[in-house]
């Protein structure tokens, strides 16, 4: 099994802009539904954090969210290969940014044990 995080800001866009609510709270529903549509599932957290400007220096704190999926596709989908599953996170990752303006959005995946009861 795979867990595939996808970490990103909610509250300000690339330029350090306020996202509206509006179109924040339409964003996120478009990207679970999306994830829902490549993974199967998805579990959405908030969180808080900061990131730096690099051509400005300015530092910004701000709402996200942290969005994870667990895949295994070697059972759960046989038909994937490796290039699917790398399609699938880049695709996400790159609607993420495009739906909140974001510069970049934060992948991280690592093996998992996991199991449903």
């Amino acid at each position: 099994m795979l867990k595939i995080e996808f970490g990103f800001g909610v509250g300000l866009d690339q330029n350090g802009n306020i996202i509206p609510e509006v179109v924040r709270e339409a964003a996120i529903a478009g990207i679970r539904s999306r994830a829902v549509e490549l993974f199967g599932g998805v579990t959405l957290t908030p969180t808080k954090g900061d990131w730096k400007d690099l051509d400005t220096g300015s530092v910004f704190s701000e709402e996200g969210r942290t969005l994870f999926v667990i895949v295994d596709p070697v059972s759960l989908f046989p038909h994937w290969s490796d290039a699917t599953l790398e399609d699938r996170i880049s695709g996400l990752a790159r609607d993420i940014k495009e739906a909140l303006n974001q510069k970049a959005v934060y992948v991280t995946r690592y093996p998992v044990q996991s199991a449903l009861y």
